[in-house]
């Protein structure tokens, strides 16, 4: 009997308890003024000031900042008409004299497919990777080497597809 009454007995404690957890979800309201908010813009600042002190030091608390490499950052808001901050470094060795700004077009080549990948990971997890292409695309079936194509292979760069989406042929080790 008293192993029913403690049980008991603690739940007036975890239900006033519980009442102070919010929902999960957005509880505070999104911001709307940014462009006109000193911490915010301070804290901006303080990034720009990094930014610049680690390409010119040529390392940051994070690692390597090769100056040859090229960058643009833009932090906006849907609430601000301009960004909130509009970053760019032009590399060293980059060819052509062109203005960098916000409308400049970058190759940023498989630097997207990690976050794909990423995704997949978390919705489908890592027994995915071993699934066949053709599972999830049967269109491809009979058609090259996809038969023989994980998706593990082909989100690690090591299924013979190239650039132009032209198959190499696959030897065997």
């Amino acid at each position: 009997m008293r192993t029913f009454l403690l049980p008991l007995a603690v739940l007036p404690a975890l239900t006033s308890a519980a009442s102070y957890c919010p929902f999960l979800g957005p509880v505070f309201p999104a911001p709307t003024s940014l462009a006109t908010s000193a911490p915010f813009q301070a804290t901006l600042e303080t990034l720009r000031t990094s930014l610049n002190d680690a390409i010119a030091a040529g390392t940051s608390s994070q690692g390597p900042v090769s100056t040859n490499d090229t960058y643009s950052i833009r932090v906006f808001s849907i609430n601000d008409d301009v960004p909130l901050l509009d970053f760019h470094h032009r590399g060293v060795g980059l060819v052509g004299n062109g203005t960098l700004n916000g409308n400049s077009i970058y190759r940023i080549a498989s630097a997207t497919k990690i976050i794909t990948v990423y995704m997949l990971l978390i919705v489908g997890g890592d027994k995915v990777m071993s699934d066949m292409v053709t599972k999830y695309l049967p269109e491809l079936a009979r058609k090259g080497y996809y038969d023989e194509m994980t998706v593990g292979s082909l989100a690690g760069y090591v299924s013979g597809v190239v650039a132009d989406g032209k198959m190499l042929p696959v030897r065997p080790l």
